[in-house]
């Protein structure tokens, strides 16, 4: 059930009072943003994130209760992992069970999902809840030094980042920001994305989100996005996006895509893309969940990842018999 957008002093309640739901439009944005700005980078509350993964079906919606948000995770087909989610850390007990109150009055099982670990302590009771972790929602953080020192990292990269090098000698290799209020600069972006073979990967992933990354570029300067290419000889070979977070040293990775015309680009885009990073202020790379697909899993643990930010969904505690 969705409704008019309130008015209130605060952030959450420009929001409809729950269980009235507000769905999530562009124009929300600086709301929505001063709301979480008082909590950790995550992707999974991020405003970017909720409107172009979870609002890929166009149901993107948030309710406040108790100075905090409650959000709609739902996808077509995701089952268990869909559900209501909550931010904030205001009467958190009471707004837990307010909403498992409406979920059984609706005939619902009562539940929480995608609720991130800063939230825990500031439940008073948690004897009256089950913490079920989802790690296939855990994001991972990278310190993005460590990708600037290829020798100390792993020397498998340094070898290829080596490799590349050798194989560019003499030609043009830089790292460049393309304006993407530019529409010639979004075109290049996904014909490029269209273009080179969904293999490695990078590509093969980034294959499953193809219609997000088009809504990231597409709505770039309401969003956010911001790109970072790699360019040899003026031709692009490799891209990411990526979006600010309201902590400077933290940027939030959305996509990539690499052109494997010239044997190891890949590794040569984390070296450079690193750098580029470290020497714009940015300290950490927030590289999202990996839903648990293997193939996914693998690929960011293979980067060491310095922590990660975890998520659970809260269950009823059960009764004593």
């Amino acid at each position: 059930m969705a409704q008019s957008k309130s008015v209130d002093s605060t952030s959450a309640g420009l929001f409809s009072e729950f269980p009235v739901f507000t769905k999530l439009t562009l124009e929300d944005k600086p709301a929505y943003d001063r709301f979480i700005s008082r909590f950790p980078p995550i992707d999974d509350i991020s405003f970017a994130s909720l409107v172009s993964w979870w609002g890929a079906s166009d149901v993107a919606s948030v309710s406040h209760l108790n100075d905090n948000l409650i959000i709609s995770y739902w996808l077509p087909g995701s089952g268990s992992e869909s559900g209501l989610g909550i931010v904030g850390t205001i009467d958190l007990d009471e707004t837990i069970c307010a909403v498992f109150d409406m979920q059984r009055q609706k005939g619902d099982e009562p539940r929480l999902v995608h609720v991130s670990e800063f939230l825990l302590p500031h439940i008073r009771y948690p004897e009256m809840f089950n913490f079920v972790p989802m790690p296939e929602y855990d994001e991972y953080i990278l310190d993005i030094a460590t990708y600037t020192q290829p020798n100390k990292t792993s020397e498998h990269l340094a070898k290829r980042v080596a490799q590349f090098a050798a194989r560019t000698a003499g030609r043009n290799a830089d790292v460049r920001q393309l304006d993407l209020r530019d529409e010639a600069n979004v075109a290049l972006l996904i014909e490029a994305a269209n273009r080179w073979p969904n293999e490695g990967t990078i590509n093969e992933l980034v294959t499953h989100s193809s219609g997000t990354l088009q809504n990231m570029l597409m709505s770039a300067e309401t969003l956010g996005t911001e790109s970072l290419c790699l360019f040899v000889d003026d031709e692009l070979q490799a891209y990411i996006l990526f979006t600010r977070s309201h902590d400077p040293e933290y940027v939030i990775f959305t996509h990539a895509k690499v052109s494997y015309d010239i044997p190891n680009t890949y590794d040569f885009m984390i070296y450079a893309f690193a750098e580029w990073m470290l020497k714009h202020g940015v300290k950490y790379i927030n590289i999202s969940f990996d839903l648990g697909l293997p193939n996914l899993r693998r690929l960011k643990l293979q980067f060491g990842p310095s922590r990660y930010f975890r998520k659970f969904i809260i269950e009823p505690a059960p009764q004593p018999i």
